[in-house]
């Protein structure tokens, strides 16, 4: 067992992506501590590898939180991260999270050290008004229950500070207390129904000004509006290059990336931790 864990999540179509997360971790970022799978409603048979790679799992149950009747369907690797503040992760000192959408290019030792809540500003650095829905922004069913959450939120929060993005994560394992699960379950039970972004809006309620921001070299997003020739030009210094939101993933033919994509996958069959 080491110091540090970096961890990823997936469900049963996204193994790959997790095979080729951990590649580039291990092979570009050099990472140095342990690995650990948070797997969301996989049978263990899809598992199997990870394990003969000495890859830590922990299992995600579906469902991860209930929704009550008329809510919106989400699938159990959506809130998965939540299961990083269990009391499985307290095995490690440092806790690093990465997106399965993510390639690493550089090392992530400096990821490994920190004594509070780390990430980096949301894309386009969005207010924290921008993780929910607003009858200002959207065209959503509107109803007592949706207009008293929102209310509500504002009474509680100030939305108009910077919010952070949940795909790269830092921060130490001391601050998992015995009822930060349940916390956070709470605040998703109170604002489910007009959260944005599955688990970031109740991440970013929970860590409330109380997170710190990281270099966005650390989490360079890879736009779905820009070019193949500006995204890449984007992403050539960045330690961590992240295909978010309706970016063209790098897994597709399509991307600019899939080569790179695709090498860091093969490269993962020689993984031995």
């Amino acid at each position: 067992m080491k110091d540090s864990v970096l961890v990823t999540l997936a469900d049963h179509t996204f193994l790959e992506q997790a095979k080729q997360l951990f590649s580039s971790s291990l092979y570009k970022g050099k990472w140095k501590g342990d690995f650990a799978l948070i797997a969301c409603d996989m049978p263990d048979e899809k598992l199997s590898w990870f394990r003969e790679k000495g890859i830590f799992i922990h299992a995600c149950p579906w469902p991860v939180l209930k929704r009550e009747k008329g809510g919106v369907f989400r699938l159990p690797a959506q809130f998965g991260k939540f299961h990083l503040f269990t009391n499985f992760f307290k095995k490690w000192k440092q806790i690093v999270f990465l997106d399965s959408d993510i390639i690493v290019r550089k090392s992530l030792k400096l990821l490994s050290k920190g004594e509070s809540f780390f990430a980096t500003y949301d894309m386009e650095n969005a207010p924290l008004e921008r993780q929910f829905f607003s009858p200002t922004y959207d065209s959503f069913k509107w109803d007592a229950v949706t207009e008293n959450m929102l209310q509500d939120l504002k009474k509680n929060f100030d939305l108009s500070i910077p919010s952070f993005n949940s795909g790269v994560l830092s921060f130490p394992s001391s601050l998992i207390l015995p009822d930060t699960f349940a916390r956070i379950s709470k605040l998703f039970e109170r604002y489910y129904l007009i959260e944005r972004y599955c688990d970031q809006p109740i991440l970013n309620l929970y860590f409330y000004k109380k997170w710190n921001p990281l270099s966005q070299i650390w989490n360079r997003f890879i736009s779905a509006t820009k070019s193949d020739t500006e995204n890449i030009a984007h992403a050539k210094d960045a330690s961590i290059i992240h295909f978010a939101g309706r970016a063209l993933k790098p897994w597709q033919k399509e991307s600019p990336f899939h080569g790179e994509w695709k090498k860091n996958l093969a490269e993962a069959e020689a993984i031995h931790i």
